[in-house]
């Protein structure tokens, strides 16, 4: 199959995805306005070709682009592009070059109407006058979560009061925002990957107030309730993200203490942090799941007859030795817990790094620096690394970005009397005669 892949070198974690896709046995074009002269070595591999245009918000250029491709390889059996950015751009040229239907703005619009009655989310409305989103606010209080509803240039953003809702939509006429309730609580993310209509495997994280970690939340229920939420808004393959709150108190309509609700549903992969935290934690490798349409176990050897190059890409082995994959039982069972802690090279530290590895040895799965676009929300290190419950994770967490003590200053002593010297004495002057 041919796939085109819009902007495959950024963000630098979709590179990952493009390997999954070639050592799925797919011819991968890939589309973008850099240079690949700065492409790692691994993205370089993995693409067939590239072509280069001035800019990808041309859509004339890019759309030549995909017809070069078309008559140097063949038909193009699909189109791609993670970055929510893109998504306009990938549903126009899927519905002119793959003569696929498309989700294009009308489309969006209706998605919209059909999470108003998810009974997997919370509470929320549509609209593009103030009236029912302070209706809304006036129940269940602030802060809402707005979301574009068919425009998603427009993006998202949480409204906390009326000035907030009136600033947004004064003097909209046409685009239309759905306002959610976002109760307090703990802010998760829940974040999975659907296939045929099947959870493959989800997981909720907690980003740490200080920022330092993102560790696993265990959630009963999870896969049945993301299922549920997947099927109201209309998502049967692909990545998604929730964005999730756990109660702080009781709120009539919503849930109890503790219960964790679902603010948000998207269409979109999680960072590709939280992609490894998952596959630690279910033993899978949702990339190639993704790419190949089906669950891959982490102990699965490459796709069958394909082999997998140091620099990404892959070749095809001899004939064969092709071999059907085994089934895999839907949802996957964790099998431990994952978290991510990170580090800033302008902090000092109590353990050393040479510390830490010896500390957690098996437990840690990788370690690294930081892409430089991911330094802002991920700072300058990170290590991941599983544990077999909340309280192991913890543990590893504090040893990893505890600080150095700053030894306490010793209070000044005062001198005692008889060792004070005495005042020199100053010599006359001649004038002073």
């Amino acid at each position: 199959m041919n796939i085109i892949f819009i902007s495959p070198n950024y963000p630098a974690g979709h590179r990952r995805y493009v390997a999954a896709l070639r050592a799925a046995g797919h011819t991968v074009l890939g589309i973008g306005d850099a240079g690949d002269e700065t492409f790692a070595p691994d993205l370089r591999g993995a693409l067939s070709a590239y072509y280069r245009v001035g800019d990808l918000h041309d859509y004339d250029q890019v759309y030549r682009a995909c017809r070069y491709y078309e008559w140097q390889f063949g038909r193009v059996e699909r189109i791609e592009s993670l970055n929510p950015y893109w998504r306009d751009l990938v549903a126009a040229l899927s519905r002119e070059v793959c003569a696929q239907p498309a989700q294009v703005e009308q489309e969006y619009r209706a998605l919209a109407d059909i999470g108003i009655g998810a009974s997997a989310l919370t509470p929320r409305v549509l609209a593009s006058t103030p009236k029912k989103p302070l209706a809304l606010a006036g129940e269940y209080g602030y802060p809402l979560y707005a979301v574009a509803a068919g425009n998603k240039r427009l993006g998202s953003t949480f409204v906390v009061a009326d000035a907030g809702v009136k600033s947004l939509l004064r003097g909209s006429t046409k685009d239309e925002y759905v306002f959610a309730v976002c109760p307090d609580g703990e802010k998760l993310s829940v974040d999975g990957l659907m296939l045929g209509g099947e959870v493959v495997a989800c997981g909720a994280h907690l980003r740490a107030e200080d920022g330092q970690s993102v560790s696993a939340v265990a959630v009963d229920g999870l896969a049945e309730r993301c299922a549920l939420a997947a099927a109201e808004c209309g998502l049967a393959d692909g990545f998604f993200h929730i964005s999730a709150v756990k109660l702080a108190a009781a709120v009539s309509g919503v849930g109890k203490k503790g219960e964790v609700c679902f603010v948000s549903f998207e269409p979109v992969p999680p960072h590709e942090y939280i992609i490894d935290l998952l596959d630690m934690e279910f033993g899978c490798d949702l990339r190639r799941s993704w790419a190949e349409g089906r669950a891959v176990l982490l102990t699965e050897a490459p796709c069958a007859g394909w082999s997998e190059r140091t620099d990404g890409s892959a070749d095809p082995l001899p004939d064969g030795e092709d071999q059907e994959p085994a089934a895999v039982a839907l949802p996957l069972e964790r099998v431990s817990l994952a978290a991510l802690a990170m580090r800033s090279f302008e902090r000092s530290y109590k353990n050393l790094h040479e510390k830490v590895l010896h500390r957690l040895a098996l437990k840690l799965t990788a370690h690294g620096r930081t892409e430089e676009p991911d330094r802002w929300d991920y700072s300058d290190y990170v290590y991941l690394f599983t544990g077999e419950n909340a309280a192991e994770l913890k543990r590893g967490i504090k040893f990893i970005t505890e600080d150095h003590p700053v030894p306490a200053e010793k209070p000044a002593q005062e001198p005692a009397a008889d060792t004070v010297p005495a005042a020199p004495r100053r010599r006359k002057a001649k004038s002073d005669k």
